[in-house]
């Protein structure tokens, strides 16, 4: 049998491994994944069959899906721990497979912290540790910190050669979070930037997006991700990219338009299988009912199908929102099967906070379930209820996770309760709070001043 041997991957830095064979698919999977240009995991299932002894790749899919409640990450998990409790001389492995060892034992325990201080370690010794920026860039948004991304990128980018093929891919991680921490110019600045060095950089296409939906005019946004549509379609971000242009089209009022790419794209991705594409889907759909707008029974049911079985998934309160919204559009009532699976899920989460004192489990008790128990008092209408619970938690909503767009839904139910709770005056000033971070919005331009109307009315009667 081959001894074990050290070689460098294709970030350039040492991996231990037995069969050379298994090197190739292993630089493709994490090409994939850094580019996030497709299904990363198969090839790096691939190297671990031609080479079982290639830990540092069972490390990284364990890692990877480590806070993923799916069957597929139970699956993916569950043969980690398999394959390293068989390991009896971690000595054989380098400094940095020993840390991602570390990493994984912390996720398992919900660990975070220690997880994300792991994560920083590995790049002190290495700062091109293009997967260790990866993983932090998913636990930023899976958490709301974003200032983790900016600032841990910031520190290593001074070291990165800028020939290096994956520097724009971190550029654009760069990028992300100084968008997401206010510094929407300098974030465009470097958007620019790297798609001007690598036009296919989805995360820079993905980055700008988001300043577009923020600053600018939603046509510019239309325009920008129509023209460099061939340079997304094909990435991993292609379903989340299309959410994005269907919010430029929302806010646009280009009602059809949103349909049609809702329906080309997103509506086969919204399958159990694919919480990210449910994701986006019940997000969507839900702004649309808000705007007076009816998706349609056929578009919601296939959604609603698919949160059914998720809806006792624990572990990830961005997701647990978004599964609440499947039940609870279009305005539940005491004699639908809809309200009774709402009430079943705020169960299942009331018994999930009770269960321990983690990370999940404490951002669960203190938004989450809160969260989730004001949007079924929007279905029933209770909308001075929902004001009451969500509006104390006004600041706090990042630490649900997602983006600053993403957790807008959120914003907008609020606007829409204050509206129908007739509190003409707080609309307003929710509207003109919103106003005030996306000056070019039409929609809100439109909305306040029909509320303004609607105030003036209220006033003389």
């Amino acid at each position: 049998m081959p001894s074990l041997k050290r070689v460098r991957d294709v970030t350039g830095l040492e991996v231990t491994l037995r069969d050379t064979r298994a090197l190739k698919s292993f630089n493709e999977g994490i090409s994939l994944l850094v580019c996030t240009r497709g299904d990363c995991v198969t090839p790096i299932e691939v190297a671990i069959e031609q080479d079982p002894e290639f830990i540092f790749a069972q490390l990284i899919v364990g890692c990877m899906f480590a806070y993923d409640a799916s069957t597929a990450g139970d699956k993916a998990v569950s043969k980690t721990k398999e394959v390293i409790g068989k390991v009896k001389n971690w000595g054989k492995y380098n400094k940095r497979e020993q840390l991602y060892l570390e990493a994984f034992k912390a996720a398992l325990k919900m660990d975070i912290p220690k997880f994300e201080s792991i994560l920083r370690e590995a790049l002190v010794e290495h700062p091109t540790d293009v997967v260790a920026l990866r993983l932090l860039l998913v636990l930023s948004i899976s958490i709301g910190s974003f200032e983790l991304l900016r600032d841990t990128v910031a520190r290593v980018l001074p070291f990165w050669d800028k020939d290096n093929v994956f520097y724009p891919h971190v550029l654009s991680f760069y990028a992300f979070g100084l968008e997401e921490t206010n510094c929407q110019k300098e974030a465009e600045d470097l958007c620019q930037r790297c798609i001007s060095m690598q036009p296919t950089c989805v995360w820079a296409i993905h980055c700008f997006s988001h300043i577009v939906e923020e600053t600018k005019d939603p046509k510019e946004g239309i325009d920008f991700l129509e023209k460099t549509r061939k340079n997304w379609e094909e990435s991993s971000l292609d379903n989340h990219i299309t959410w994005h242009l269907g919010l430029h089209y929302l806010d646009a009022g280009m009602i059809d338009k949103v349909y049609e790419e809702y329906d080309r794209v997103m509506e086969d991705r919204a399958v159990v299988e694919n919480a990210f594409g449910l994701i986006d889907a019940s997000s969507l759909l839900w702004r649309l009912e808000l705007e007076g707008h009816n998706p349609g029974k056929k578009r919601w049911s296939r959604v609603e199908k698919a949160m059914t079985e998720l809806r006792f998934t624990r572990g990830s309160p961005f997701l647990d929102l978004h599964v609440m919204l499947a039940f609870c559009h279009d305005r539940v009532n005491a004699s639908t099967a809809k309200l009774a699976i709402a009430k079943e899920m705020i169960e299942s989460l009331q018994d999930y906070t009770q269960s321990g004192t983690d990370f999940p489990q404490e951002v669960t008790r203190t938004l989450s379930l809160p969260v989730c128990q004001a949007l079924l008092a929007f279905s029933e209408q209770k909308y001075s209820d929902v004001l009451s619970i969500l509006l104390p938690l006004r600041y706090d909503w990042i630490r649900i996770g997602g983006s600053w767009a993403q957790r807008q839904v959120l914003f907008v139910t609020v606007i829409e309760a204050a509206i129908q709770d007739k509190n003409h005056k707080l609309a307003l000033q929710l509207i003109s709070e919103l106003k005030a971070l996306k000056p070019k919005s039409r929609k809100l331009i439109i909305l306040f001043e029909k509320v303004q109307q609607l105030n003036r009315y209220s006033n003389h009667t």
